[in-house]
């Protein structure tokens, strides 16, 4: 497991299909789903209580999965 920290502003997409919820200025977990059907390069979106918020915008999860 790689772990990193950091600080970006983005939107979460999505956000209407998932119960989740955060606030500005939250902290969330970012995990790749390589295996996503929609997009390879999707990046879900979870709160620390782990539950989904959504996904990355498709074109900042391009320019961020390797």
């Amino acid at each position: 497991m790689n772990l990193s920290y950091g600080t970006f502003d983005a939107l979460i997409v999505g956000r209407r299909y998932y119960d989740g919820h955060t606030q500005t200025g939250e902290d969330i977990e970012l995990y790749r789903e390589p295996r996503n059907p929609y997009d390879v390069n999707a990046i879900a979106v979870y709160s620390l209580g782990g539950q989904m918020l959504g996904h990355l915008p498709r074109w900042l999860a391009k320019v961020l999965a390797p």
